[in-house]
């Protein structure tokens, strides 16, 4: 059995429900709601950042599909869209996934991020302008 779960044959053979070329939609074995999906990439990498643009614009597409056939398939009436980027961000699974969990305005259960970055945004102080422009420009000169 591979050390991956999401490169085990075998569990893509009970839970896929859609693929495309460079990626695969398969239910979630231990559901948060009825019909979490998860989208993984084909290829084994371990986060979203190591994606191609390829693959990062099928993976959009099919968060928009998968969606939209959750809204008709369990009457979703909206739906989460998670995955962490990283251990430190929580991420238990070293192969790129997303979760798509429908949602129900009567859910007692949610994920909302307004509560997941509470507590962060308590504690957060506001940068002064040089370490907010200094931020900036080192940012800025790493996206190329």
């Amino acid at each position: 059995m591979p050390e991956c779960v999401f490169c085990d044959e075998q569990v893509i053979a009970e839970s896929q429900i859609y693929q495309t070329k460079l990626s695969r939609i398969i239910i979630d074995k231990k559901p948060i709601a009825p019909g979490h999906c998860l989208i993984i990439s084909k290829r084994h990498v371990p986060s979203f950042s190591y994606l191609s643009p390829d693959e990062v614009e099928e993976v959009a597409y099919l968060i928009k599909k998968l969606g939209l056939a959750l809204m008709r398939a369990v009457r979703a009436e909206g739906y989460n869209v998670l995955f962490n980027e990283g251990v430190a961000a929580g991420q238990t699974v070293t192969h790129f996934h997303i979760h798509i969990i429908p949602r129900q305005i009567e859910e007692r259960v949610h994920v909302n991020p307004k509560d997941v970055l509470a507590d962060a945004m308590k504690s957060r102080a506001e940068l002064s302008p040089d370490k907010l422009k200094e931020a900036r420009d080192r940012l800025a000169k790493e996206i190329y």
